[in-house]
């Protein structure tokens, strides 16, 4: 048993890159959903900022994982940086999520 080694898991803390902040938005009238996001690295420095705009389901994911490869140099598939990125989603009222889009 001495020769037991442990592999950590493969989406675990450690191999986080990025944190992703993302408010949602339903707009109940017309049905549409829409999404601002943040997208910061690991000491929480602010790398981009995701505009209010429409979208639904894995769509703000995908969008915030495609500013992350526009900014590396190295290209990455998407899975990849979808690996070492977290993603923190948050529904919130229509002013919150185009005030969290907008640059401070």
């Amino acid at each position: 048993m001495d020769n037991v080694r442990t592999v950590p898991a493969p989406n675990s803390e450690r191999d986080k890159e990025y944190i992703v902040e993302i408010r949602t938005w339903f707009d109940k009238v017309n049905g549409n959903s829409y999404f601002s996001a943040r997208i910061y690295d690991l000491r929480m420095n602010l790398l981009k900022v995701v505009p209010f705009q429409y979208g639904y389901g894995s769509h703000p994911r995908d969008v915030c994982v495609a500013h992350i490869q526009a900014m590396n140099k190295v290209h990455q598939h998407k899975f990849e940086i979808s690996r070492k990125t977290y993603f923190n989603e948050m529904k919130s009222l229509k002013r919150d999520c185009v005030a969290f889009g907008e640059e401070e």
